[in-house]
């Protein structure tokens, strides 16, 4: 059974320009947050852990090059 996708590609690719940014403002986070969570459907909260803002960061990364190679393919074939 197809799910909903309750995120956009549009969503993630404006995400890919914060990440070689060293520090986030508290809206960036929520901002990130908020599409991570959507997108792997869990409840994870804004931290100051940066550890952690790596690794959400890291899996939008993920995301957004699965999603960039289907839509490659789409285009293509």
């Amino acid at each position: 059974m197809m799910t909903e996708q309750r995120w956009t590609f549009e969503e993630l690719e404006e995400i890919q320009t914060l990440m070689e940014k060293r520090g986030y403002s508290h809206a960036q986070l929520v901002k990130i947050y908020d599409l991570y969570n959507r997108i792997f459907n869990e409840n994870k909260s804004p931290t100051s852990c940066g550890k952690c803002n790596i690794n959400k960061l890291n899996s939008l990364r993920r995301k957004y090059e699965e999603e960039r190679i289907k839509r490659d393919k789409t285009t293509k074939g």
